[in-house]
Formats: C-alpha cells, structure tokens, sequence
C-alpha cells in the first residue's frame, strides 16, 4: 500500500536546500525565495523581517492562512508585535524556524491541502 501523500503535479515541492540553495521542482534557486503550491516568487527580506517584507503577498489575502517563515540555518525570532502586524495587515499568522523545518513543514501542510506559503532566507 502506498502510503505517500498525494501531491498534484503542477505544486511546487522542496526537493532539497543547502546553504543559500533551494531546489524547488527541479529548478534551483540562489536567492531568498517564497513558495506556495502554485508559484515561486523572488523575496528581498530584510534583517530582521519587517512587516513590509510581506507586502508582496497583499493580493493573495485570504489565500494563505500560515506562513512559514526559514530564517536560515538558525531560528531568529519575530517580536510579538510584528507578529501581531503581519496577522492584520496580511491575515496570515507566522511560524518562525530555521530553514531545514520550514522546508519539512511546507512540503506536509502543502501535500494535506493546507493554504501554506514559505519564506526562505540565506
């Protein structure tokens, strides 16, 4: 019995990350990156991540209920109050973990149908 999820063909998976290197569906990306099931987005966010580091995702509100958020190869944290910004401008919470989680964590809530995006920074 396959126990595999099942995954559409055209979503966009995190085949594997190194560095500064994400390899999402067979193209490999050298920048920070956004993911979600259905496109990759170029992403300059800043150090430490600010509200407007999001603003990019404005048009998708309501299309995205988590985001994860990979700081890297090291957690780095979000005060409570740019949490709390993020979640009502964007109406998205945000999950904060180093690059290597956030990668596993997408590729999951992605397969299970979840409205999930990642950030992933260098």
């Amino acid at each position: 019995m396959d126990v595999t999820p099942l995954i559409r063909k055209d979503a966009k998976v995190i085949q594997s990350y190194k560095g500064g290197s994400f390899k999402v569906s067979n193209t490999v990306y050298d920048h920070p990156i956004i993911v979600m099931a259905d496109q990759v987005i170029a992403w300059l966010p800043s150090d430490p991540v600010r509200p407007e580091d999001f603003a990019l995702l404005a048009p998708l509100k309501g299309q995205i209920e988590v985001f994860l958020l990979g700081t890297g190869d090291k957690q780095k944290m979000l005060s409570p109050a740019v949490q709390r910004q993020i979640k009502q401008e964007y109406g998205f919470t945000v999950d904060v973990m180093d690059n290597g989680a956030a990668c596993r964590t997408y590729n999951v809530l992605m397969a299970e149908g979840r409205l999930v995006a990642v950030g992933l920074s260098i």
